[in-house]
């Protein structure tokens, strides 16, 4: 994954969320660093515009909205999903069972969890390659939105004029 927006693009974008959309919180993953975080665009906190009558918690998939049911005060992340933390999904990816990950996605769906999160990365394989297989087949076959959980890349270098770019 990488980002094109520059910092101040971003920023733009951002702050257009916030005063336009009504959008509360915006932040960055654990790897989030200082050239990738979310900045501020003038440091000081923006007072969030009115959330549209009747909007419902949800996020962007596939480029349409996904409205989340949320009956709890809390995101529900499946993480059974993650090569570090799941034995049964690890093995999977190195067997090339590509159905039985998808299954344990659509799985963790059924079990209430909003968001998948995707996480390929470990030891002695390919990890960009695993990652462009899970991903598609993710955003084919299950119905929520994922959330990527990756450090590996090929990252591009970032243009001189600081545009984030890496891992977030």
């Amino acid at each position: 994954m990488h980002y094109d927006l520059t910092a101040d693009q971003l920023a733009e974008h951002l702050h257009r969320f916030v005063t336009e959309h009504g959008v509360r919180a915006i932040g960055g993953c654990c790897g989030t660093t200082p050239p990738t975080s979310p900045p501020s665009s003038s440091g000081a906190r923006t007072p969030p515009g009115p959330s549209p009558a009747g909007v419902r918690a949800g996020c962007l998939v596939h480029l349409h909205r996904r409205r989340f049911k949320q009956d709890t005060s809390f995101l529900v992340v499946g993480e059974r999903t993650n090569a570090n933390g799941s034995k049964r999904f690890r093995e999977a990816m190195l067997e090339g069972d590509w159905d039985t990950t998808v299954g344990m996605a659509r799985d963790q769906i059924k079990e209430g969890s909003h968001v998948i999160d995707v996480c390929v990365d470990y030891t002695g394989a390919d990890g960009v390659g695993d990652m462009t297989e899970v991903a598609s087949r993710f955003a084919t076959q299950s119905s929520a939105p994922l959330m990527v959980d990756t450090t590996e890349g090929p990252w591009p270098k970032p243009p001189s004029s600081g545009s984030a770019v890496g891992p977030s």
